[in-house]
């Protein structure tokens, strides 16, 4: 509804490449890493379900690390802590922008469950580090995460989320493979380059007219 279809172009917003992954080991825990302020938003605390829902022996193959702060935060941590497994969890607050990719390349799998998004960044830039994601598949997150990088989960959807948790943790050797598949997308459609060059590009062709 903003403009006939034959006036819009679409270009996605890219970032920095970060540097060479193929050397990176697989930790045990699995490290999973969400980004993300504590909004309604997010659903950190939908996440935190699921994954506390998870049988003991996958719990205790993980991780979870949050990196972010928000006016949710107390509630989310408060209901971790009342869990009894709180010692499977981190929060790390808001950090500054190299520490954020110093954890995310420490981490082995990234995820954002949200009940609505734009174009996520952090998606981008968990992927330009080599992470696989589990997402919600709301707004444009499916223009980015398929099956060869990730997982996409519906909005709101526990037992999603569950199942894409299991698979992942019960089948570690995924992590790798879809690590690699998720820097490789970033790299050749979605990396601050082609941003860039499809922006002038554009410019160009409108001046020339």
């Amino acid at each position: 509804g903003i403009a006939n279809s034959l006036k819009i172009v679409t270009i996605h917003n890219g970032v920095e490449i970060q540097g060479d992954i193929s050397d990176k080991e697989l930790s045990i825990p699995l490290k999973i890493v969400f980004v993300g302020r504590f909004v309604p938003q997010k659903d950190q605390l939908l996440f935190c379900k699921a994954f506390l829902g998870l049988k003991s022996e996958l719990k205790e193959r993980a991780q979870i690390a949050f990196v972010g702060d928000g006016p949710l935060r107390n509630k989310v941590e408060g209901y971790v802590k009342a869990s009894q497994f709180s010692n499977y969890f981190q929060f790390l607050g808001e950090l500054g922008r190299d520490d954020v990719f110093k954890v995310l390349k420490q981490s082995n799998l990234f995820v954002l469950i949200a009940n609505w998004e734009g174009f996520p960044r952090s998606i981008l830039e968990a992927m330009s580090c080599g992470l696989p994601v589990v997402a919600s598949d709301v707004g444009g997150v499916s223009e980015v995460v398929d099956d060869s990088c990730g997982l996409l989960v519906k909005r709101g959807d526990l037992d999603g989320i569950q199942r894409a948790l299991m698979k992942i943790i019960e089948r570690p050797e995924l992590i790798k493979k879809l690590g690699q598949k998720a820097k490789q997308k970033v790299e050749n459609s979605f990396s601050l380059d082609k941003m860039l060059s499809k922006t002038e590009q554009l410019y160009q062709e409108i001046l020339a007219k």
